[in-house]
């Protein structure tokens, strides 16, 4: 089974972290095994903005991303940006698979800046190392649930909102 991770890059500027997005974003190969990405703008309170998420790479559309934003950022999850985005399957999926370690590692990534991307992708840091040009602080941490568990997650969610 491939390693699945996620990594968080901070950035004190919205052109520095949109000029490593766009690096990142590039349609020949630096983006293999990325499931999910999200850029967002926040403050000390919350997430102020969902910015961009990849429709070029992974299969996420920013919802699995967003579970990670609303694991590292709970208030989040209630107003703002990312509200009502995040599945209960998903983020449950999430919370099991990071250690209070692991939490706490990208949650200090995290909070350096206003502005972040967070990726989540199986198999190595390969995809990731465009994030590493203009960030304050970058951290990676290996998520203890396979892609498949995300999709099988993320699958379960859609079939609920569907139902509404």
């Amino acid at each position: 089974m491939a390693v699945t991770s996620i990594a968080v890059a901070a950035y004190q500027s919205l052109s520095a972290a949109v000029a490593d997005w766009d690096q990142f974003e590039q349609p020949a190969g630096a983006a293999v095994g990325v499931i999910d990405t999200a850029l967002i703008e926040r403050d000390d309170d919350r997430v102020k903005a969902l910015l961009r998420f990849s429709m070029l790479h992974g299969w996420g559309r920013g919802s699995i991303a967003s579970a990670v934003i609303g694991v590292l950022c709970p208030p989040a999850l209630l107003s703002g940006a990312i509200a009502g985005g995040v599945g209960d399957h998903v983020f449950r999926c999430l919370f099991r698979g990071l250690s209070h370690e692991s939490v706490g590692e990208l949650g200090r990534a995290f909070q350096t800046g206003p502005f972040a991307v967070v990726v989540v992708a199986e198999r190595g840091g390969d995809p990731l190392v465009p994030l590493l040009a203009g960030s304050l602080a970058y951290a990676r941490v290996p998520l203890r649930c396979s892609a498949r568990d995300l999709l099988r997650a993320a699958g379960a969610d859609e079939a609920i909102e569907h139902e509404l």
